[in-house]
């Protein structure tokens, strides 16, 4: 039986806003967080507070179907930075940690080798050894600390959004929030327990996702602060489903008419517009090299 996920992909184009000039070797920016569904302002939740997220999607295209073939933390990551299918590599089972082919090369590999600087903050989980597969992969990690003149591969995972802080339920977690959900007025699904402890959690979901939106806000901040809007492309997603739903699923893209939540913010001059209309969408390891116009790798089974 399939597995469908509700799943949040944004990606954003932030190149060439006041211009048709193509960037030759633009940004990737990659945000993701972690065991949330679709509950955002921009997709008619109106519990939700996210105007960092619902004004990136205000501006793009947005799909509404997706497939997971690896709905769990690690399988799915895996698949998200190589392009594979978890069985096909071996990834699918939790914390398995099975040898992967010698030949593999993952997304940051490949588009080291094509010049780009790659740096992943933090989280990596994939089931398999990254040692050596980024040039940097730390909590400092930073698009900041590439060598100049370098277009780069950055990965941000923020962690607010997991489980653990959701069903942890402390105050200092969403301390910087000037208000906080009311637990009272939370829209619980059918099959949860309506109990004030469950409305407690469900309002503090909310509660670290307006968190999380902030954060957003201060790395785009940043990338703004840069002067680097206008050659990056963003994408922004989440790795598993909402837990408290009582699943927790990972993102696979199948191709383009499967995708659940899929955005894509761009100016309808530059190349990318007609390149999505013209071409299908696979995993995002995938899409990224199409975008940018580079072959797949031999390791990666496209059967």
């Amino acid at each position: 039986m399939k597995n469908i996920t509700y799943l949040f992909l944004l990606l954003s184009c932030m190149a060439c806003k006041n211009s048709p000039k193509e960037v030759d070797k633009p940004n990737i920016l990659w945000i993701s967080h972690e065991d949330l569904g679709p509950i955002y302002g921009c997709y008619g939740d109106e519990y939700a507070n996210t105007p960092t997220i619902d004004q990136l999607a205000a501006n793009s295209i947005k799909f509404t179907q997706v497939y997971s073939n690896a709905p769990i933390c690690a399988p799915a990551r895996s698949t998200l930075i190589t392009g594979m299918y978890a069985v096909s590599l071996g990834t699918q089972h939790l914390r398995s940690a099975i040898p992967v082919p010698e030949q593999l090369k993952i997304l940051p590999e490949v588009l080291r080798e094509a010049g780009y600087y790659t740096s992943n903050n933090v989280k990596t989980d994939y089931n398999f050894s990254h040692e050596g597969r980024w040039d940097e992969s730390s909590k400092e990690a930073h698009w900041r600390n590439r060598p100049e003149g370098k277009p780069f591969f950055s990965v941000f995972n923020f962690m607010i959004t997991h489980e653990g802080p959701t069903n942890a339920l402390r105050p200092e977690d969403t301390s910087s929030l000037p208000t906080h959900h009311d637990p009272a007025k939370a829209v619980l699904p059918p099959h949860l327990p309506d109990s004030p402890k469950m409305r407690e959690i469900w309002a503090h979901m909310y509660d670290l996702l307006e968190v999380f939106d902030g954060q957003v806000k201060d790395l785009l901040s940043q990338l703004e602060e840069d002067g680097l809007l206008e050659e990056t492309i963003v994408l922004f997603l989440q790795t598993m489903d909402m837990v408290c739903q009582g699943t927790s699923a990972g993102l696979i893209m199948l191709d383009y008419k499967s995708l659940l939540f899929y955005m894509f913010q761009i100016n309808t001059n530059i190349w990318w517009k007609a390149f999505l209309e013209q071409h299908p969408i696979g995993w995002s390891a995938l899409l990224i090299l199409r975008l940018l116009r580079l072959p797949w790798p031999e390791s990666i089974f496209r059967k």
